[in-house]
């Protein structure tokens, strides 16, 4: 944006939407939203930008959130509640249907590395928090996946329902929202 165009609306819903993640040839916009349906809570959708049409994607109970398009458009990494516990999953776009967990005993901010090879997450969720990397090997229609490993450790801010942490655009750096361990906490 070099700001020469006038703003565009590219949704026209009354529901609360946050766009996530543009397809690889720049058509197509993930997003979460919520209040569509009141059985469900925050689902996934799928905006056409060359239509300007909204179609949800993803709408289950289970609290859905940070979709992630692979560099290829042919995944989805996504954060899921399903288990109880916040999980890292992908699905194959478009289809057919099946998902894969990924991560291991709980997984935030999935983001895929420029190779499409890796995906790294946030786990953690206490005082400190752990970047996880692991590899993602593609065959057909179906995903495995190998061993999360830790890259690091740090305390995070944790903002709702948005990253805390990015993957730089060469993936040698991870960015972050780091907490400020000096604050301490108590009543006002």
């Amino acid at each position: 944006a070099d700001g020469g165009g006038e703003t565009e609306a590219i949704t026209n819903t009354r529901f609360v939407t946050v766009p996530t993640s543009f397809s690889p040839d720049g058509t197509l916009l993930l997003g979460m939203e919520q209040g569509r349906d009141p059985a469900t809570a925050m689902d996934i959708i799928l905006v056409s930008l060359t239509e300007k049409k909204t179609t949800p994607l993803l709408a289950t109970k289970a609290i859905e959130l940070l979709p992630s398009f692979s560099p290829d458009g042919k995944w989805i990494a996504y954060q899921s509640d399903e288990t109880g516990l916040p999980e890292i999953y992908i699905r194959r776009y478009p289809g057919p249907e099946g998902r894969w967990q990924v991560s291991a005993n709980s997984g935030s901010n999935p983001k895929w590395t420029k190779s499409g090879t890796e995906l790294v997450y946030v786990t953690g969720f206490q005082n400190v928090d752990q970047i996880v990397a692991v590899d993602i090997t593609a065959s057909g229609d179906s995903i495995a996946s190998g061993k999360p490993r830790i890259l690091f450790e740090a305390p995070m801010v944790h903002p709702p329902n948005g990253w805390w942490a990015d993957i730089s655009a060469d993936g040698n750096r991870v960015v972050f929202l780091k907490a400020d361990t000096q604050v301490q906490s108590g009543g006002l």
